[in-house]
Formats: C-alpha cells, sequence, structure tokens
C-alpha cells in the first residue's frame, strides 16, 4: 500500500480548531486535498489552517485556501491560515501576486 503524498490532520480545541496540512500539495493531489479538508470542515469556532513541512505547492492549493478562508469569513468566524515556505515557495507566490502576510 503507497502512502499519500500529503498529510491532514485535524485538531479539536476548546477555543479554536487546528488543521494541519503537509506533503505535496499540487495540482495532481487537489481534488483529493479538497475532499478531504472539506469533510474536515468545522464552522463552530476559529480555525487555524498550518500548512508546514511542504515538499510541494502550487496555486491550486492557494485557491482552496484562500476559498477556505472565504467561507468562513462569510460565516464571521475568524480564520488564520500559516503558511511555512521556503524561499522559493515563497517566490513563486510573490510572482504571483500573493504575499504571505495576506493569509494570516
Amino acid at each position: 500500500m503507497s502512502q499519500s503524498p500529503y498529510s491532514i490532520q485535524f485538531l479539536k480545541g476548546s477555543s479554536h480548531n487546528t488543521l494541519e496540512i503537509s506533503g505535496n500539495l499540487v495540482i495532481n493531489h487537489i481534488e483529493a486535498i479538497y475532499k478531504d479538508l472539506k469533510n474536515s470542515m468545522d464552522f463552530s469556532k476559529k480555525l487555524i489552517l498550518h500548512a508546514t513541512q511542504i515538499k510541494g505547492i502550487d496555486l491550486t492549493c492557494i485557491q482552496v485556501f484562500l476559498a477556505i478562508k472565504q467561507e468562513f469569513e462569510s460565516r464571521s468566524i475568524p480564520v488564520e491560515i500559516k503558511i511555512d515556505l521556503s524561499e522559493e515557495q515563497q517566490h513563486l507566490l510573490d510572482n504571483a501576486g500573493f504575499r504571505s502576510n495576506y493569509f494570516i
């Protein structure tokens, strides 16, 4: 059995929930990532989405993160997105017009 190219972990807390995602966050896996994230959503309290140990990321994943942020904000629920990027990955986002402070 092959190991998944990404990992999603949902942690329920008393004041907020944390969604940790890591691995290869690229278009080849985006449908499965989106489905897994959608099944993990809990709109009862603040969400902290933390992307860490990223092997690869592209704009499709960033779009999913922004859609999650928009959904929480439309429900007036706080959301915080933290993305730990390498310098090269940050450069990719900068060139696409995204700034890291947009997510926080």
